[in-house]
This record gives structure tokens, C-alpha cells and sequence, in this order.
């Protein structure tokens, strides 16, 4: 089992399948831009709506949390955020955040 969090943030204001998918798109681009030694635990958490997914980009870079976000062309909306993977300490400002 990984020690490390990889945290996504999806919009609940889409669909179930939409917010699978934009989840999907936004592992993607953190898996192909780092190489990990193991499968990091995934924790989902919802945001309101692109205002709130905004607000939590905000609250990532207050705290130098690297993190990536997807902006879905179909829609012309972001849709989802993914962090890198976290570990330890690097976690406690996500602490806030209910889960899904």
C-alpha cells in the first residue's frame, strides 16, 4: 500500500459520468507528466461548481500544493483537479475538505 494521496477535486454539478471521465483526463496528464514508484491512494472530494473548483486552485497555490487542472473543450469549463502525489505533512491543508 502506497503512503502517498493523490487528491481530486471534480465538480459535482456535472453528471456522475461526466465526473469520471474529467477525473480520468486529469490522472492522465499527472501520470504522464511524473513517474511514480507506486499507485497512489486517489481521494475524490467534490467541488460545487467551476466557481468553487476555481476557489480550491486558489487554495492549492496558497499552499504551494503542485496539482494540475483540466479544462474540457466540449463544455468550455474547467472540470478537474488533481494534485501530485502527497505525503505526510504535505497533506494537512487538504484536511479541510469533505470527502465524496
Amino acid at each position: 500500500m502506497s503512503d502517498k494521496y493523490m487528491y481530486l477535486f471534480t465538480r459535482r454539478d456535472l453528471s456522475p459520468q461526466q465526473q469520471i471521465i474529467q477525473t480520468s483526463h486529469i490522472t492522465h496528464i499527472i501520470g504522464k507528466k511524473q513517474e511514480c514508484d507506486s499507485v497512489p491512494n486517489a481521494v475524490l472530494i467534490g467541488a460545487k461548481n467551476e466557481g468553487d473548483l476555481m476557489a480550491i486552485k486558489e487554495y492549492l497555490e496558497y499552499f504551494d500544493i503542485a496539482h494540475e487542472i483540466f479544462y474540457e473543450p466540449d463544455i468550455s469549463q474547467h472540470t478537474a483537479i488533481a494534485t501530485y502525489p502527497l505525503q505526510g505533512e504535505q497533506r494537512t491543508p487538504l484536511r479541510k475538505f469533505d470527502l465524496m
